[in-house]
């Protein structure tokens, strides 16, 4: 059924996730934060760092994971939920949360690098915006409208990273979000040709790593986001490999790692 008017969030009753508003609140003034990653086991993993974890069942892999972060008497509202492998998935979820009023998210991912002598599989990318090459995004906003993480999650995670002592392993910058993982990355079917010229460009043009969700979170931020109600959306990601092979199952496990040591510290360091 296509609406005949602009619906409002408020008219959505979510239907994926088995959490309720009550269960996402948060005294916090910008809500609770949550982690995006895209599978099950890694939200599991990052819901096995929170403090009083609840776990919510759902269908589909959609169990959500509910918490505290404590650091040094501080207390972080946080929360966990994979939004499977794509921007389709990724708008249901987010746009349930968003529905359910989380405000506050940070993608956990993974990427195949696209600057091979700079980002090294097991490296980390922290996005700062993602060039749109997914036609779920076109459902929002026409291509000329760009996707932005938010600054104050960016420098959070950055700072983190610094703490950590992740800096020489950590890049800033722009990512792509694609579609197809096959086809577009990495060149299989009819059109391998036409889609290698596409990466060798984002290439030239300073594009750092590929995935496949950030472009549709960062959208969604924007478009749901209000003086009243502003909604902030980051991306860090693991590098897994370059962009003929998944990489050594070592290296992918210590970016994996990486990425989530990141996004946890960042809570820490973020306003409030």
């Amino acid at each position: 059924m296509t609406a005949s008017h602009p619906r409002q969030l408020s008219e959505l009753r979510p239907t994926h996730l088995p959490v309720t508003a009550d269960d996402l609140h948060s005294e916090h003034p910008g809500g609770r934060l949550m982690y995006l990653p895209g599978s099950p086991e890694r939200a599991a993993s990052i819901g096995d760092q929170f403090v009083d974890r609840r776990v919510v069942p759902g269908t589909r892999g959609f169990d959500v994971h509910l918490g505290v972060l404590r650091f040094d008497g501080r207390a972080v509202d946080v929360g966990a939920v994979a939004t499977g492998m794509g921007c389709p998935s990724l708008d249901i979820v987010v746009t349930e949360l968003l529905a359910l009023g989380a405000r506050r998210f940070l993608r956990v991912g993974t990427a195949g690098t696209l600057s091979g002598d700079r980002v090294k599989t097991a490296d980390v990318v922290i996005a700062t915006g993602s060039v749109r090459d997914a036609a779920a995004c076109d459902a929002y906003a026409p291509r000329e409208v760009p996707a932005i993480a938010n600054v104050e999650l960016v420098l959070a995670l950055k700072q983190a990273a610094h703490r950590l002592a992740l800096d020489t392993v950590t890049h800033v910058g722009l990512v792509h979000t694609k579609d197809s993982l096959y086809a577009r990355e990495y060149g299989y079917g009819p059109l391998a040709e036409r889609h290698a010229q596409y990466m060798a460009v984002l290439e030239r043009c300073g594009v750092l790593a590929s995935e496949m969700e950030a472009a549709q979170l960062f959208l969604l931020a924007q478009v749901y986001s209000s003086a009243a109600a502003p909604v902030a959306a980051g991306c860090v990601l693991g590098i897994v490999g370059d962009t003929d092979a998944l990489g050594a199952e070592g290296l992918r496990h210590v970016a994996e790692e990486r990425a989530v040591s990141i996004a946890l510290e960042a809570a820490r360091l973020l306003p409030g």
